[in-house]
């Protein structure tokens, strides 16, 4: 029985320093290559207390655009990224978790709009969307929060991304929601609440969309945990044909319990 016990021991020490391992801070990816469209998305947790650092962390990134989830209005220092060259394009501050920012870099410019979340339930996320203009023509962002699948709500996890899915086919947007325009390519990114091998992912591959992040380093790159190391990915960006990921990582963010995760994507 102890000799059982001491393997049960060792095989979970190792278990728990492969997690620690894995979800040390990365380091900044280094700046943007002008063919890129640098995309970011962050759920910074309603009750950060690192403001400033969380600013500074996401400043580093040099992205073109900057989705951040459960915003309050307090817990992002919007004047650090102000400095930095960002402004935003859309405010949303809520207390918990439906907050939403969204903020492009100088010289990018965009109409955003805050919707509904498309299935009703006890725990309902409002959208970002947002139509961004580029070079290449149009690209419209989908900037979800998916319901966590705790008990109250997990029945309305999987259906959220099927009607994210539906509103594309193609890489493309099937119909106008908010500020996405029918006809655009479209990036879905956002904290989905759901690992990587759950079925209704697919539901976004059949409509187009690539996972950026299993697309070009590894499935499994966690980017949250209640406690501890990250362990689990639930934050992800999906990529259109027309702008196909071309790298991504994952970043410590700053009083969260969340990863940020940032692509580069090819543009036209």
């Amino acid at each position: 029985m102890k000799k059982r016990l001491a393997q049960i021991f060792v095989v979970s020490a190792m278990l728990l320093l492969v997690a620690w391992l894995w979800s040390l801070p990365d380091s900044v990816p280094p700046a943007p290559a002008p063919a890129h469209l640098r995309v970011v998305v962050a759920n910074l947790h309603y009750t950060n207390r690192q403001p400033v650092a969380a600013a500074q962390r996401l400043a580093a990134t040099q992205a073109d655009v900057v989705l951040v989830l459960e915003w309050t209005g307090h817990n992002l220092d919007v004047p650090t990224l102000r400095t930095a060259g960002w402004h935003p394009a859309l405010q949303e501050p809520r207390r918990g978790t439906h907050g939403l920012l969204v903020l492009l870099r100088e010289g990018r410019a965009g109409t955003a709009a805050r919707v509904p979340a498309p299935v009703r339930g006890p725990c309902p996320m409002p959208l970002a969307t947002l139509r961004l203009n580029l070079p290449g023509g149009p690209v419209s962002l989908l900037g979800v929060h998916a319901p966590p699948p705790i008990p109250a709500c997990r029945e309305t996890t999987a259906p959220s991304l099927h009607a994210f899915a539906a509103w594309v086919e193609s890489g493309k947007m099937r119909q106008t929601v908010g500020a996405a325009q029918a006809g655009d390519p479209v990036i879905l990114l956002g904290d989905l609440n759901t690992l990587p091998w759950a079925a209704s992912l697919d539901a976004l591959a059949d409509a187009g969309l690539t996972d950026a992040f299993a697309a070009t380093r590894y499935r499994f790159g966690p980017t949250w945990s209640p406690l501890g190391p990250a362990l689990g990915r639930i934050d992800y960006i999906f990529a259109p044909p027309t702008h196909p990921p071309e790298q991504a990582w994952t970043l410590r963010l700053p009083g969260s319990d969340h990863r940020a995760v940032v692509a580069d994507l090819t543009q036209p």
